[in-house]
């Protein structure tokens, strides 16, 4: 798998919100993060697809004396008072890749082979439990795109770098790891950008700097550390609790990565596969930047992806129930989790060509198609030329001109940005058209992985 994604702050955590629109629909999810009603939406009859078989929502008023099944709350250590859309705060597994890549000559380093789920334990520090995958976030190359890439100036790294990894930490904190290194990085930023940094002791043989400007505000402490082994700079950044623990963590977590630093320049090991492992997920959550592949940007753009790529894994499990608020009457509660994937030009780092898919996997067919009528409605979706999709023709949880499908069990969300046609300068429903090939392509693969 490739992760994205730019860095998000504890202050942008991404609020869905189901407003109004002759349906009212509030659905809390994981991380304290108040979370809409997911996107689910439909998709069939692509050729090389087989049709899938779906049924109407109930057009009437649902019994209020009939109770559908309800999920149960997973219990995992550490975890209490659960958001109410959280049935699992814990699903994600991470095992070892011992399979590791290269970029031109040099042996990547994977941002989060340096601080892995394992590590975050082993230190005390639980992952937020979020549904809609902010909480883990990772750009890794994935070997698969080709195109050029941003190695900075002179003086800067990358605005967004291609080698990282952050987690958003429970209850309010934030870890991220950037790894630079000089095949795809201009060595001489490597020297400038720590030049603003103090000397620290070294640990070992990995060198370590500390930023002057570190803070401590609103109960959280702020800092930035930069490490150096060999050819190989790592950025690590860490918001956590302003408390009589903070300095001592924050050492804890710099011995941690420069060990892993020093012991993945001498053996490097591959991007972690990351599963999930929930009594609640009957079937697996979608692959992302599987579903999304380089030969759908290039299909879409005409140029070619970078040879990374951005991606978000849920790491909850949520439960919902259409029933509320709306006319559905199936009152079951459904499990889901979403993933998402994002690929772009790689020469520039801020006006960048860009393909993007969130999948919200539900546990059954019912749960997507239920979504999709829900989101279809508040969102003001066009019917387009395809069963299960239509066109998000309103700026609410999604932008305008966003195309929505539904295959199967799965719903997908496919964005794009073109510098040339920024937002407000194109017709939604023509952006969405623009996307129906990609979104062929996508269906047929979610529905090779749907069970």
């Amino acid at each position: 798998m490739a992760h994205h994604p730019p860095e998000r702050p504890l202050s942008r955590r991404r609020v869905w919100l189901l407003v109004t629109i002759g349906l009212a629909l509030v659905l809390l999810v994981a991380v304290g993060f108040v979370a809409g009603a997911l996107r689910k939406e439909g998709w069939a009859g692509e050729p090389g697809t087989p049709p899938i078989a779906t049924e109407a929502d109930d057009d009437h008023p649902r019994d209020q004396d009939t109770a559908g099944a309800k999920l149960p709350t997973v219990d995992r250590e550490g975890y209490r008072r659960l958001p109410e859309g959280v049935a699992d705060p814990a699903p994600l597994v991470e095992r070892e890749n011992p399979r590791s890549a290269r970029y031109g000559v040099t042996t990547l380093i994977p941002a989060c082979t340096l601080l892995t789920l394992a590590d975050l334990k082993k230190h005390g520090l639980l992952l937020a439990p979020d549904v809609l995958g902010d909480a883990y976030q990772r750009s890794v190359f994935d070997g698969s795109g080709h195109g050029p890439v941003d190695r900075g100036s002179e003086l800067f790294f990358q605005i967004q770098p291609p080698n990282f990894c952050q987690y958003l930490i429970r209850p309010k904190g934030l870890v991220k790891i950037e790894v630079f290194q000089e095949t795809y990085t201009n060595p001489s930023a490597m020297v400038y950008e720590f030049k603003r940094y103090d000397d620290r002791p070294p640990i070992g043989e990995v060198s370590i700097r500390r930023a002057t400007a570190d803070r401590a505000a609103g109960g959280t402490t702020y800092s930035r550390y930069a490490l150096r082994l060999g050819r190989t700079a790592v950025r690590l950044r860490m918001s956590l609790p302003s408390d009589a623990k903070a300095r001592s963590l924050e050492q804890a977590l710099l011995v941690t990565v420069a060990e892993n630093l020093k012991r993945r320049s001498a053996h490097a090991t591959g991007t972690s596969h990351i599963t999930y492992d929930s009594p609640l997920l009957t079937s697996a959550p979608a692959a992302p930047c599987a579903v999304l592949r380089p030969d759908d940007f290039r299909a879409l753009f005409r140029r070619p992806p970078a040879p990374f790529a951005e991606e978000g894994l849920g790491s909850a499990v949520g439960r919902i129930d259409f029933s509320i608020g709306t006319h559905i009457s199936d009152a079951s509660e459904y499990a889901y989790t979403t993933t998402r994937c994002k690929r772009f030009t790689g020469a520039d780092s801020v006006d960048r060509h860009s393909l993007s898919v969130t999948v919200t996997g539900y546990t059954a067919d019912a749960a997507a198609q239920h979504a999709m009528t829900v989101w279809r409605a508040m969102e003001g979706g066009k019917p387009l030329r395809r069963a299960e999709a239509y066109c998000v023709s309103t700026d609410q949880a999604r932008a305008a001109g966003t195309l929505m499908i539904r295959q199967g069990r799965f719903v997908a969300a496919l964005s794009m940005a073109d510098p040339s046609r920024p937002r407000g300068s194109f017709d939604p429903m023509q952006r969405c058209e623009a996307l129906l090939g990609v979104a062929a392509r996508v269906a047929n693969r979610l529905n090779a992985s749907r069970h």
